[in-house]
């Protein structure tokens, strides 16, 4: 059988030649369907508000109960908590951290360019509301990890305060933080919950869509992609998962060795006031 490329372990990441000099591109779209964007004025201002039919909770939760038919059927898509991490020159290295400073920023499509001491680097983000989040000139402590030729990609922006409060997050890759980093997503844990959308996996079809569930000391919520939330007090944040994949790669019979265990896309952003 062939294997969606998107889904192969080693064919996650689209190839995608950006210029230097062109700032707007736009998020890579696969067979995987069109993301619907949520309006997060819909949402309610409680300590928690999924906009998925995954449930939200204030504990932890790791099997949820079964998502509505339709929040199953919706198909994910890569271009939902997007993110495209570009180094201008190129580091020629997995992981990268340093203070910088924000050089220049596009609202739509999102764009952010750093200045670290002289290492530029540019973070394409689809749609996440970079104002008045951030602004020219603004000091952030960046964080990147990355492995298998960038195949998988974690990032984190900071402010260079004692707290060292996150601002803005993603993954892409097949697990939800970079390994021997259980707290680089900190305060927030991210941690896949199956049975959401239970299915009877077969050779063509092994893929279950799955929630991702955000929990940090004030309680938990969980996300069912294509979808976000606003979650937390006093700090609120964005919570928005794009890909959450269970692959069944041992099926009898089934030649599925290129899949991965796992696919996750999710973004973090500190909401605007808090």
């Amino acid at each position: 059988m062939t294997i969606d490329p998107v889904h192969a372990r080693d064919r996650f990441a689209v190839p995608i030649l950006l210029s230097t000099a062109v700032l707007a591109c736009a998020p890579p779209r696969g067979d995987l369907g069109l993301y619907t964007d949520t309006d997060l004025a819909d949402s309610t201002e409680s300590a928690g508000t999924t906009t998925s039919g995954a449930p939200t909770s204030s504990g932890g939760q790791d099997e949820p109960e079964p998502a509505s038919e339709a929040a199953c059927d919706e198909q994910t898509d890569l271009s939902a908590a997007w993110h495209l991490v570009v180094f201008d020159p190129d580091i020629g290295a997995d992981d990268f951290a340093a203070a910088c400073a924000v050089a220049d920023m596009q609202l739509d499509p999102a764009h952010l360019i750093l200045d670290c001491a002289g290492q530029g680097v540019r973070i394409a983000l689809g749609d996440a509301q970079l104002s008045p989040l951030f602004a020219v000139g603004d000091e952030v402590a960046f964080d990147y990890r990355s492995l298998g030729d960038r195949y998988e990609t974690w990032f984190t922006l900071r402010r260079p305060d004692s707290e060292a409060t996150l601002l803005l997050a993603g993954v892409r890759a097949v697990t939800l933080a970079p390994a021997g980093a259980p707290d680089f997503f900190a305060p927030w844990t991210m941690t896949a919950g199956a049975g959401a959308c239970p299915i009877t996996p077969t050779c063509e079809s092994p893929r279950e869509k799955i929630a991702v569930e955000f929990s940090h000391e004030g309680g938990a919520t969980t996300v069912l992609p294509p979808s976000r939330t606003l979650f937390g007090a006093p700090a609120r944040y964005e919570l928005n998962v794009g890909t959450a994949l269970l692959n069944y790669r041992e099926l009898p019979g089934c030649d599925l060795a290129d899949l991965s265990q796992h696919n996750f896309a999710a973004r973090i952003v500190l909401a605007p006031g808090s």
